[in-house]
């Protein structure tokens, strides 16, 4: 399923034609629909309570790309009011799947409903540049703007000369944007320093700016 733009909420999944309860079977969900909130997948389906008044709640169930069944995201059940969820977890780049259940007094949960895909984008990855570059005594301070992702779990930085490759001389927290380099290279000649994100994932953005410094 592709998201709607401007945050809207999507097409609905596949529909269930509501049932009047018979039997003492309760009515399975249906009408599933999304809206994506940076990530935060909201899910919504249709109010039971007012055609089947043996609805008491809602089981949530979430399938991830990659995970072979269904896990139950609710340890009880939502209240038969609530006809939303909010997943707070963010899944950028995968496609996941949510299924509800309604669940009676006694607890005996309904089929599920026909399960809602939804293809989430991967987010934004933030390139580090605007470096600034400092002579302090003979060390080069190096700093940063202030980045505030809360995917983001530390800072590499990397110097190398006109000829080398890149080497890691610092990785940093993520509330952290200078490091201190105590050995650049001397006599006049050109240190070049790079930084890269490392996300939450273990993957790290490409290079932004490179700034370089002589340092006599």
């Amino acid at each position: 399923a592709a998201l709607g733009e401007g945050n809207g909420i999507s097409p609905v999944s596949d529909a269930v034609s509501l049932m009047v309860p018979a039997n003492g079977k309760i009515t399975v969900p249906f009408n599933l629909r999304y809206r994506n909130d940076n990530s935060n997948i909201t899910i919504f389906w249709e109010n039971l309570l007012q055609n089947d008044g043996l609805v008491s709640g809602y089981a949530v169930y979430r399938k991830i790309s990659g995970q072979p069944a269904f896990i139950k995201l609710t340890a009880t059940p939502l209240s038969s009011f609530s006809n939303s969820f909010t997943d707070s977890i963010t899944f950028g780049g995968k496609t996941v799947e949510y299924a509800i259940a309604s669940v009676d007094p006694k607890g005996i949960e309904s089929a599920c409903s026909a399960a809602l895909s939804i293809d989430v984008p991967a987010p934004e990855r933030i390139q580090v540049g605007n470096l600034s570059l400092i002579n302090d005594g003979g060390n080069v301070l190096v700093k940063w703007p202030v980045v505030i992702d809360p995917a983001i779990t530390g800072f590499k930085v990397f110097r190398f000369t006109e000829t080398g490759e890149p080497v890691l001389i610092k990785t940093t927290n993520a509330d952290e944007f200078s490091i201190t380099d105590h050995s650049p290279l001397k006599g006049n000649k050109l240190n070049n320093y790079l930084v890269k994100a490392v996300y939450s994932d273990g993957t790290e953005t490409e290079p932004g700016e490179i700034a370089a410094i002589r340092i006599p």
